[in-house]
């Protein structure tokens, strides 16, 4: 064991100001035991409790509801104004001024979400899906 080591503790980060060292509790914090922050369920002992006419009622009524409404993603907020997006960058216009122009009328948005939404559909309408890396080239 190193200097002003005990049993049981590992060492942790420390401060250093002005040449002098500053370690909460010495720098040292005791183990803990995982096995008790984080029980293993029984799924078996669950499984005799349930109560399964109780549970098949509760999701016979959520049959007759709605789902939940899912949040909103980029694409379902951009997708009316699409054509014209393609249109605007087809024209020259670059990503960084049509996320300026968007941010200005409300729409938080970075440039690099407005590429990466574009090039997405851009590539789905291709039949291709977006690659990563390096392309591969076949030898001969």
């Amino acid at each position: 064991m190193g200097r002003n080591m005990e049993p049981n503790r590992t060492r942790i980060g420390c401060r250093i100001e002005s040449g002098a060292v500053d370690t909460p509790n010495n720098g040292m914090i005791t183990q803990m035991n995982t096995t008790t922050t984080n029980p293993r369920i029984d799924y078996g002992q669950l499984a005799a409790k349930l109560n399964y006419a109780a549970l098949d009622q509760k999701l016979g009524q959520l049959q007759e509801q709605e789902p939940p409404k899912k949040r909103k993603q980029i694409g379902d907020v951009l997708s009316p104004v699409e054509a014209r997006l393609r249109e605007l960058r087809a024209k020259g216009w670059t990503y960084d001024q049509l996320t300026k122009e968007l941010n200005d009328f409300g729409l938080p948005l970075k440039p690099a979400a407005l590429r990466d939404y574009l090039m997405a559909k851009k590539a789905k309408a291709h039949g291709r899906s977006r690659q990563r890396g390096r392309p591969i080239i076949a030898q001969k």
